[in-house]
């Protein structure tokens, strides 16, 4: 149960920071020194104000010197990467050994990165290359080094999904996604693999569409109106590496 608390308040912390590169990158500020402050009044901000989860509470989610709202999208963060973490422990729990450790450190890494994407694209409208980029280099380490002879298995649904993107692109002339969407389509392939590329793909832009229909139904959308897709194919990223074997044997037995 301890290593699970820790992972935990290791992971909200981690959050924490992954809440500064969600508000600084896109506008290309500095994330690794400066302190934080408040996005309102600009007043640099106590120690005891940046405890992960705690202080959200305790100032009752307000700033202490305006009393502005703080960003509900603060706390989300801070406890989904905590929870994540625990998550991604527990899954890794059948290796053991130096890979184990490799595995559960790829893994935060990669989930950590897409959080900051699924929040950057879903605000601005921006998938950081300095966050893409980072998580490709990892994630090739991870599937050459003990796959050297499989990585066909990874490249090409990889390359397949990225070049299907720009296809769409093409044809919607920069309308329907942007380059950001097809280098996060590169990462989506490597990091899933054969099929579950292709499951991620088929749920992202199910969702994709479901949600546009609704925010038009409502009103919150208008047609010629855009709807980042980043978020869908990082949703559809996640519930593939979870229940992707179990929805293509469905989809196969349907066959």
């Amino acid at each position: 149960m301890m290593i699970y608390v820790f992972l935990f308040l290791l992971g909200a912390a981690v959050g924490s920071f992954l809440n500064v590169l969600i508000d600084r990158l896109p506008r290309k500020e500095g994330f690794l020194f400066g302190r934080s402050y408040c996005e309102n009044c600009r007043t640099p901000l106590p120690w005891f104000d940046l405890i992960p989860i705690f202080s959200f509470f305790w100032l009752r989610g307000r700033c202490r010197f305006c009393k502005t709202r703080i960003p509900l999208r603060l706390l989300v963060v801070e406890i989904l990467t905590g929870v994540g973490f625990v998550l991604l422990f527990w899954l890794g729990k059948d290796y053991h050994g130096l890979y184990y450790w490799l595995l559960i450190t790829v893994y935060c890494l990669l989930f950590s990165s897409f959080i900051v994407l699924f929040f950057t694209d879903l605000e601005y409208g921006i998938l950081p290359d300095r966050v893409v980029a980072p998580a490709m280099a990892a994630t090739l380490v991870w599937r050459i080094t003990p796959l050297v002879l499989n990585t066909r298995y990874w490249i090409l649904p990889a390359l397949g999904l990225a070049l299907f993107f720009l296809f769409l692109i093409a044809i919607t002339r920069g309308r329907g996604m942007g380059f950001g969407d097809v280098k996060l389509g590169f990462l989506v392939g490597l990091v899933l693999g054969w099929p579950g590329t292709l499951v991620a793909a088929f749920l992202a832009f199910l969702l994709g569409g479901l949600v546009s229909a609704i925010l038009l139904v409502v009103g919150r959308k208008h047609f010629g109106e855009t709807v980042p897709f980043g978020p869908f194919l990082i949703i559809g990223t996640g519930i593939a590496v979870v229940f992707g074997s179990q929805i293509w044997s469905w989809y196969l037995s349907l066959l």
